[in-house]
């Protein structure tokens, strides 16, 4: 807690960031889908894993590949540590602490897939989270983003950014980088709604006042951003 006993802001959005399975909009199906995409690969590198549900469930449905995530919050790798271990697949899963905006770690990990999903912020834009991704060995690449899915007021803009006009906009960044769009799709509203439950209920949870006016202001910019700000997905080769 912060001085005085009341949570700083950054305490407030780690609970809400650990109340959910994935801090992304995304369901089992998404899941399925970036599996079934990287079934096969030697090895997956994800950047900003969290506590890498994602990347275990990726290596739970392909038996033969090993993961290396990367993340700059201990608290998160210590997490995502502790769940390969519970999930039985400690052997086949490493993670490292790293600040992923140096690349150092990135452009040596040998991966021949890698992952970007949720991860813009930690580079400095889009643009050096391609180049970023594409410097290793990676000939396979899930990347998830922000995206407006329409033309945003210039409040959300100046709060949120220079963002991809939908994922046409999202895959030209890609293919200027040297990938080649697979596939692509965004969020439903119903991933989004049990995002967005999910991480204000984590707020809430932490019961105190400042939690609580937290969550109640997160709820009313979700009212406001839904329908306007959207999450893009691709599946990338080269």
């Amino acid at each position: 807690m912060a001085d005085g006993g009341e949570p700083s802001l950054g305490q407030l959005r780690r609970a809400g960031s650990r109340a959910v399975q994935f801090n992304v909009p995304m369901d089992a199906e998404r899941v399925e889908w970036i599996a079934a995409f990287l079934n096969g690969a030697t090895s997956i590198l994800d950047l900003g894993c969290g506590r890498a549900a994602l990347l275990l469930a990726c290596l739970v449905r392909s038996p033969a590949t090993r993961g290396f995530g990367l993340d700059n919050d201990p608290a998160m790798i210590e997490l995502a540590r502790a769940a390969a271990e519970d999930a039985r697949l400690g052997e086949r899963a490493r993670f490292e602490l790293t600040d992923l905006s140096t690349g150092d770690l990135v452009s040596s990990a040998e991966a021949d897939a890698v992952m970007g999903i949720g991860v813009t912020h930690a580079f400095g834009s889009l643009r050096a989270q391609y180049r970023a991704m594409a410097a290793g060995q990676a000939t396979e690449a899930v990347v998830g983003a922000s995206i407006w899915e329409r033309h945003p007021p210039d409040d959300l803009r100046s709060m949120f950014g220079r963002l991809p006009r939908d994922t046409v906009g999202l895959g030209m960044r890609a293919t200027a980088a040297g990938w080649t769009v697979v596939d692509a799709g965004t969020s439903s509203e119903e991933e989004w709604d049990t995002f967005e439950a999910a991480w204000v209920a984590g707020v809430r949870s932490v019961g105190t006042a400042a939690a609580a006016d937290f969550a109640d202001r997160r709820e009313a910019l979700s009212r406001r951003y839904r329908g306007t700000l959207g999450f893009g997905w691709l599946l990338l080769r080269r």
